[in-house]
């Protein structure tokens, strides 16, 4: 795949940026998946029978906003006393919040232990795509590889194809990941994503 110089130093510029701003990078991927499903699910459940659940989660997601630990303890019991769709998107939230502090072991526990509330397929996709990208920062990359191969649905391949190429590059297999993040660059993404992958693919090929 040629590029032309104009490409060439756009594509520099956004590799300095993706080798500089890399745990940002996750903590926007994460963020962005919290709110989309938030948003989703908070719309589809409101109107059904947890209408007074879903105003508490709502203060719930205030208080991770403030980071107090002495709210971070109410939002710890709305979790523990709600096994629903509520206490799952609450706990998505606080996971944000420890990736942000960098507490990358307690935000792995918090998405492995919401695992069983849900049943809902598109959320636990979007649960192992998080849990994933923690354990990579973790460097726990069997876990996170393991943790990938749940999910199936080939609607999620780009996503899943650009974390399992992070994960194979950072074990050292080159070919691994210039063959998952091909295979994701080739699945119908979205075009930041593949604009991500096409810059990955050209430092490979470097």
């Amino acid at each position: 795949m040629e590029i032309n110089v104009t490409q060439k130093k756009r594509v520099n510029i956004c590799r300095w940026f993706v080798d500089n701003n890399i745990t940002l990078i996750v903590i926007g991927v994460a963020l962005g998946i919290v709110c989309v499903i938030s948003l989703y699910y908070w719309t589809s459940y409101h109107s059904v029978n947890l209408l007074p659940v879903s105003q508490s989660y709502q203060e719930v997601s205030n208080y991770i906003v403030t980071g107090k630990q002495s709210d971070l303890v109410i939002v710890e019991q709305f979790i523990d006393n709600n096994n629903n769709i509520y206490g799952v998107l609450a706990a998505l939230q606080l996971a944000n919040h420890l990736i942000k502090q960098n507490d990358f072991a307690k935000a792995e526990q918090k998405l492995e232990k919401i695992q069983s509330k849900t049943k809902d397929k598109n959320l636990l996709v979007q649960i192992n795509l998080c849990l994933a990208r923690v354990q990579l920062q973790e460097k726990k990359y069997n876990n996170a590889l393991k943790t990938l191969n749940k999910i199936k649905d080939a609607s999620w391949s780009g996503l899943v194809q650009n974390t399992y190429g992070d994960v194979l590059l950072a074990t050292g297999d080159i070919q691994g990941a210039r063959n998952a993040y091909s295979q994701g660059f080739e699945s119908h993404s979205y075009r930041p994503l593949k604009i991500v992958l096409h810059i990955k693919l050209n430092d490979l090929s470097n």
